[in-house]
C-alpha cells in the first residue's frame, strides 16, 4: 500500500496573485499609447487606475491570510472584514473626490477579488481586475 505524504494544491503561489494588478495598470497604459490615444500620464488619468490596482492587491490579503494559516479566524469573519473593508474604502475614494464610480469600482473590485479567489476561482479573479481597468480605460 501507499502512503501520501504532504499535500497537493492546485492552488497558484500566493506571492504571485500581488502581481495582477500592477501588471493589468500596465498593460493599460500601454494599449492606451500603442493605440495613440492623447492620454497624459498624470495624477487625474492615473488615479483611477491606481485605485482599481490597489482594490484588487487588497482583495487577496484575507485569501492570503487563510491560506498562511497565521490568522485563526474562520472564512466567514474574513470575509465579513473584507466586506466591512471594501465599503469603508470606497467611502474613502468617494470622499477624497475621486468620484462615486471609482469609489463603486473599488468596492467591487475589492470583495469580488477576495470573494472569487477564497472559492479557488483566481482567474475569474483576473478577469474582474482586467474588467474593470478596461471600464476606467
Amino acid at each position: 500500500m501507499e502512503q501520501k505524504t504532504g499535500k497537493n494544491s492546485n492552488t497558484p503561489a500566493a506571492p504571485l496573485g500581488w502581481l495582477i494588478a500592477p501588471l493589468a495598470v500596465l498593460l493599460a497604459i500601454a494599449a492606451i499609447k500603442l493605440v495613440g490615444v492623447d492620454f497624459e500620464l498624470n495624477a487625474d488619468n492615473l488615479t483611477p487606475m491606481l485605485i482599481v490596482g490597489v482594490a484588487g492587491m487588497l482583495g487577496l490579503v484575507p485569501s492570503m491570510l487563510n491560506q498562511s494559516e497565521s490568522v485563526s479566524v474562520s472564512k466567514s469573519t474574513l470575509s465579513l472584514s473584507a466586506l466591512a473593508v471594501a465599503l469603508v474604502g470606497s467611502q474613502a475614494v468617494y470622499a477624497l473626490d475621486y468620484g462615486a464610480f471609482s469609489g463603486l469600482l473599488f468596492a467591487v473590485v475589492a470583495f469580488g477579488v477576495h470573494f472569487l479567489t477564497l472559492r479557488n476561482r483566481h482567474e475569474l479573479a483576473t478577469v474582474l481586475v482586467f474588467m474593470a481597468m478596461g471600464v476606467n480605460v
